[in-house]
């Protein structure tokens, strides 16, 4: 292997830096080793050595695909529908009934999904909506946004294997899924309760996931002001 793919430690300390700009994900330190992998893979793939594909990573444009092609090599696709179920107990018990009555003048709540994978978190956010009763009457919207352009094309299908659904109940599988084949198919309805997501080649912007009031991922329930906080992740609820 060339000296030009094995990157020191000042590149992957930009590459780094570039990941959290160009993409929004964060690394700390201990994933340094993972990320020299992966900037070796891309500049091998590309045939550059490290500082022009960093100076085009930095300062140009940079290429949609290439974008895509690190966001899926950086991302983790695993997930499961109902994943981290006490986080949604916390949104069913805690969090919605406190913003349906925040909201109980406009009777509309959005809800954001970033870093939604394949879909499962989004569509478990629109599972959840529907079953509240707090929210009867109210105008729902859920947008789920991620970084991997393959995951939104696999979440764009509603279609789950039963490892998927390892986590939801019987009661709620029978309700929102139809057995085709192998797999499950989400209900076309519930399908289209989550908001277009970013289209297949389109990295998400800041802007898209900048109005966020609070944060309910895969982390530990807080509330701070009213407004109720699960940090270190990914879902929000305005």
């Amino acid at each position: 292997m060339s000296a030009a793919l094995d990157p020191s430690a000042s590149e992957i300390e930009r590459f780094r830096s570039a990941v959290r700009r160009r993409l929004g994900l964060n690394f700390d330190d201990g994933k340094l080793p993972f990320l020299a992998e992966v900037l070796r893979r891309r500049t091998e793939a590309s045939g550059r050595a490290s500082v022009p594909y960093l100076n085009d990573l930095e300062e140009g444009p940079g290429r949609r695909d290439e974008l895509a092609a690190l966001a899926g090599e950086l991302t983790v696709g695993e997930t499961y529908f109902f994943r981290h179920l006490e986080q949604f107990r916390a949104l069913t018990e805690i969090a919605l009934p406190a913003r349906a009555r925040a909201r109980s003048n406009q009777r509309q709540l959005r809800m954001l999904s970033a870093g939604c994978a394949s879909g499962e978190e989004a569509y478990t956010l629109a599972m959840i909506a529907r079953e509240q009763p707090a929210l009867v009457g109210y105008q729902i919207s859920i947008r789920a946004v991620d970084v991997n352009p393959a995951a939104i094309k696999r979440a764009t299908t509603g279609s789950y294997s039963t490892w998927a659904l390892r986590e939801t109940s019987d009661e709620m599988r029978a309700r929102y899924f139809r057995p085709d084949g192998r797999q499950f198919l989400l209900d076309p309805e519930l399908r289209a309760a989550v908001e277009d997501r970013i289209p297949v080649g389109r990295v998400a912007e800041p802007a898209e996931i900048a109005d966020a009031v609070a944060l309910l991922a895969s982390g530990r329930l807080g509330y701070m002001t009213g407004h109720p906080l699960i940090v270190d992740g990914g879902m929000t609820a305005l």
